[in-house]
């Protein structure tokens, strides 16, 4: 090999590597969505997020919450529908299984294994808000 194509092949191979550690490196930092700002539905864990898909209304989604009636009863997420973590498995939201599906509780527990519960059933854009003290904007009474 000509030395001059042996160190085109050596900066090649650099710069191959250079990209493979930096996209690793930005992978393992959450990449753009550290701030809640990417675009996968994982944005929707983040409170900002979650209200501008409510108020803005640009994609569709099912918001639930699965705590009890009467836990719902007093206040609720705004457009959020009520299915209990204890009953969702027998009624699961009637959407298709790749629509965007948020679900939230008290504290995040429930909302985590209802999760579990629609993954298995084979729905495939889940996202556990967590828990309701989460969320810093006004409630529906």
């Amino acid at each position: 090999m000509l030395p001059h194509m042996r160190i085109a092949v050596y900066a090649f191979i650099a710069v191959f590597v250079l990209l493979v550690v930096v996209t690793q490196v930005v992978r393992a930092q959450g990449g753009a969505g550290t701030d809640g700002a990417d675009d996968g539905p994982a944005r929707y864990r983040n409170a900002d997020s979650l209200q501008k898909l409510i108020t803005d209304a640009y994609q569709p989604y099912v918001l639930i919450d699965v705590r009890t009636e009467g836990e719902f009863s007093g206040g609720f997420i705004p457009t959020a529908m009520n299915i209990p973590v204890q009953v969702i498995a027998q009624n699961p939201p009637q959407v298709p299984h790749d629509s965007l599906v948020i679900l939230y509780c008290r504290t995040g527990n429930r909302s985590s294994a209802a999760k579990r519960i629609l993954l298995q059933q084979g729905f495939t854009q889940v996202v556990d808000f967590g828990g309701i003290n989460r969320w810093p904007h006004a409630l529906v009474n």
